[in-house]
């Protein structure tokens, strides 16, 4: 008896247009419930729905292949960990030393909206007691 494993077929890349779909509805309409820090079983229960309906309407916008909601939200945690991989990059150039040629960086529309989105998760806080300044 030979088993026969089930191939999962993957999908098509995201284009641009998709993914600022999916920036843009994340930004304007589910980043609250989203990106909320509970995890309780309401809160849960709540960011499933959010990620359901966001699957619903992206769909309805996108016209391309069919993205269910664990798609969008794998994709969505892809994005946002390399926004904020740009952003640590640029914050760590910024306090080297210098030496040689300024390092140019492309700050991408997807960059500044996932910023808007996070806020302090993104960027830190900054700190009221550590300062340079003499006394």
């Amino acid at each position: 008896m030979v088993l026969l494993k089930k191939i999962n077929k993957r999908s098509h890349n995201f284009s641009s247009k998709e993914e600022n779909i999916l920036l843009t509805l994340v930004k304007d309409k589910y980043a609250r419930q989203i990106e909320c820090k509970k995890t309780d079983t309401n809160a849960n229960k709540c960011k499933t729905e959010a990620w359901l309906k966001l699957a619903k309407e992206f769909n309805s916008y996108s016209g391309e292949p069919y993205r269910d909601a664990q798609v969008l939200r794998n994709k969505f945690l892809n994005m946002k960990k390399r926004s904020k991989k740009n952003f640590s990059e640029q914050k760590k150039y910024m306090y080297g030393t210098g030496g040689g040629p300024a390092k140019k960086f492309d700050d991408t529309n997807m960059d500044n909206d996932m910023e808007q989105i996070l806020g302090s998760q993104m960027t830190g806080f900054e700190s009221e007691f550590d300062n340079d300044k003499d006394i």
